[in-house]
């Protein structure tokens, strides 16, 4: 009993006066963490994708502000990409309060991109400057295990022209034999 005075205090003190806290998620319920990488994978194709991200605040302590450019990709933070983003500025959230942010991704040529995005907001909880790198790759799509048959289309002697071919020289031999 001495010393629950003492923790109590120590309690109140450790709770931010006024903190405001931003969550990222995408898809809905999988956070993103601050400097994180949302990994898209390998898309067979080229293709916009559009991309939403959920923001919110999670602290009751006061308002989450964000403003202005959402994305910035000066240098080699975009690589082989064109991007769009859609949300409405600003935005400000009230404790469990959401906003959509989406993000229009379009890989130029085939192979690997990347985009880092950030936002910059109010949050007091070190995360003040949120980034995201995007990052995924595409190409053309992979031939199925059916077209590497060799009797499949394109493939001009495939194993049962082979066959037939081996099974004519087996009957003229044997005919030529049979004449002798």
């Amino acid at each position: 009993m001495r010393y629950a005075c003492l923790i109590a205090l120590m309690a109140l003190l450790s709770v931010p006066v006024c903190a405001q806290a931003i969550s990222v998620e995408r898809p809905v319920g999988t956070s993103l963490t601050n400097g994180g990488t949302d990994n898209l994978g390998s898309k067979t194709g080229k293709g916009l994708m559009t991309l939403t991200y959920v923001v919110g605040n999670t602290d009751a302590g006061g308002n989450l502000n964000a403003s202005g450019t959402w994305v910035t990709a000066p240098g080699s933070e975009a690589s082989n990409v064109s991007w769009a983003i859609r949300f409405t500025d600003p935005i400000s959230l009230a404790m469990g309060a959401t906003s959509n942010v989406e993000v229009d991704v379009n890989p130029i040529d085939d192979g690997s991109f990347a985009l880092n995005v950030y936002l910059a907001t109010n949050d007091t909880a070190g995360n003040s400057n949120f980034q995201i790198r995007i990052r995924g790759s595409t190409g053309k799509k992979k031939k199925e295990e059916d077209d590497k048959c060799s009797t499949g289309n394109g493939t001009p002697f495939g194993l049962l022209g082979l066959l037939g071919v081996l099974c004519g020289l087996a009957l003229v031999v044997r005919l030529r034999g049979s004449r002798a």
